[in-house]
């Protein structure tokens, strides 16, 4: 039976006058509801008001489907981050590069946080510490993308309500000459093919005439050439195992 009789009762919870503590301790005021769990919980305010904007709050989270149980987000990144790593299907060398971001940067950082602590301006000055290192643009944004996908899959699994990392300015990577897309001319491939060894040219003239990466055309095999229709099946590539890695 719940305590006191002075309150509100709706579908998905009601708030109620607690029994005065003990030494004349004032009452206060208790917001009974339930979770998406169906499990009861309840939150004790000092004001009537308090109470019922509390609950109005959660009615109309549930409502929209957006209520987050609090004590979700006191789950560290660090524990979270491990979840997160487990559940990827991922090849092996991206396993291994987002292991590193977590363990060498991420994880000393912002790990033993709470996912429900950690705020914009947290991530903002994680990132400004990554470039105050000495680490290259590219290399901070590939970092800050890893630490993004973490955060949006905790909103996702209903650890947190939203994201922290928004709005985040990133170091801008300088365009140098050797950085710049050059085209090449038939001419350019033809010069290529006639300088790598025999048995390369096809894969020369496949990657300029077809666009493919480099492991996408080594992955290329005779039956995913279709010589009557003058098409190609890419659906593979060859990769190559991280270091240390034996096959």
């Amino acid at each position: 039976m719940l305590d006191g009789t002075t309150g509100r009762a709706t579908k998905w919870g009601q708030y109620n006058r607690k029994h005065k503590g003990r030494g004349g301790k004032k009452a206060g005021w208790r917001a009974l509801y339930r979770d998406n769990d169906g499990k009861q919980r309840s939150k004790s305010f000092d004001r009537k008001a308090d109470a019922a904007k509390f609950l109005a709050t959660v009615e109309a989270d549930q409502l929209r489907g957006t209520y987050v149980d609090p004590r979700a987000g006191k789950i560290t990144l660090n524990e979270y981050a491990e979840t997160f790593m487990a559940a990827q299907v991922w090849r092996d060398g991206t396993r291994a590069k987002a292991q590193s971001h977590i363990d060498n940067h991420i994880g000393p950082a912002l790990g033993n946080r709470q996912l429900a602590t950690i705020t914009r301006t947290d991530v903002q000055a994680f990132v400004a510490s990554l470039t105050a290192k000495g680490l290259a643009p590219t290399t901070v944004q590939g970092i800050h993308v890893r630490l993004v996908s973490i955060l949006e899959a905790a909103v996702h699994d209903g650890k947190i309500v939203r994201s922290p990392a928004i709005k985040i300015q990133l170091p801008t990577a300088i365009k140098t000459a050797a950085s710049q897309v050059v085209a090449l001319d038939l001419d350019d491939v033809r010069n290529i093919a006639d300088a790598a060894p025999p048995h390369m040219t096809a894969f020369v003239w496949l990657i300029a005439t077809a666009g493919l990466r480099p492991g996408e055309a080594a992955g290329l095999t005779v039956e995913r050439v279709n010589f009557l229709q003058k098409t190609i099946d890419v659906d593979r590539q060859l990769l190559t195992p991280p270091k240390g890695h034996r096959i």
